[in-house]
């Protein structure tokens, strides 16, 4: 419960700095569908290949789905493992990947129980 407050908490931190008027400029609309994902992302894979490419999202249901049970969903990415775990003991090995405020958060909070 104390864990799920917090991220809460958190998530609605982050949300509150997003700004409400961003609109895409004329060059931006321009590379959705090619270079940017119809949402805006890249499509392409990051330079250190820890993120792939994105084509377009899942294909086919997940191995774990059940048609019997159409309203139960299935975590697709059940199979994959993380590769790291970062937290405050670690957070000069992977600083290069985080955010100055999450190092900040890290360094403030650096046991959070969750």
């Amino acid at each position: 419960m104390n864990c799920t407050i917090k991220l809460s908490a958190a998530l609605l931190l982050a949300a509150s700095y997003c700004s409400t008027s961003a609109a895409a400029t004329p060059e931006e609309a321009k590379q959705l569908g090619s270079t940017l994902t119809d949402f805006g992302a890249v499509q392409a894979a990051s330079k250190d290949g820890a993120i792939p490419a994105y084509t377009g999202g899942l294909q086919s249901p997940p191995s774990s789905y059940d048609p019997a049970k159409p309203g139960v969903l299935t975590d697709p990415f059940s199979d994959e493992k993380p590769l790291f775990s970062i937290d405050a003991k670690n957070v000069a090995q992977y600083g290069d990947k985080l955010a100055a405020g999450v190092k900040a958060l890290l360094a403030k909070y650096p046991a959070t129980g969750c």
